[in-house]
């Protein structure tokens, strides 16, 4: 295996490793949430968010998006792993255009 293929699955690991304690993280804080202020998505486009979710997958038999949390993990999703996940990435870009860059 070359240098570049073993750092890209150590970053996948540890991308990987990074992720899962982030997701039931929000799994916990949007289940134990009475209110809820958002982190990612603007205050005034979260209802706009719920509601689109709503419509999406709404209250039947089964409980909707809004019955869920959905809307409350969608912004603690985007604000915990896609900022990450781009932070990730951005670090490969580096490392592919200066491979002689060390990022730590």
């Amino acid at each position: 295996m070359d240098r570049r293929k073993a750092l890209k699955n150590i970053g996948t690991g540890i991308g990987a490793i990074a992720v899962t304690p982030t997701v039931v993280g929000f799994f916990q804080s949007c289940q134990s949430a009475v209110s809820y202020t958002p982190v990612f998505v603007p205050q005034e486009d979260f209802g706009m968010l719920s509601s689109i979710m709503d419509l999406i997958i709404p209250s039947t038999d089964t409980p909707g998006a809004i019955e869920l949390k959905l809307p409350e993990f969608i912004d603690a999703y985007a604000d915990g792993v896609l900022l990450l996940l781009l932070a990730v990435t951005l670090a490969v870009l580096l490392l592919k255009r200066k491979p002689s860059l060390t990022l730590f």
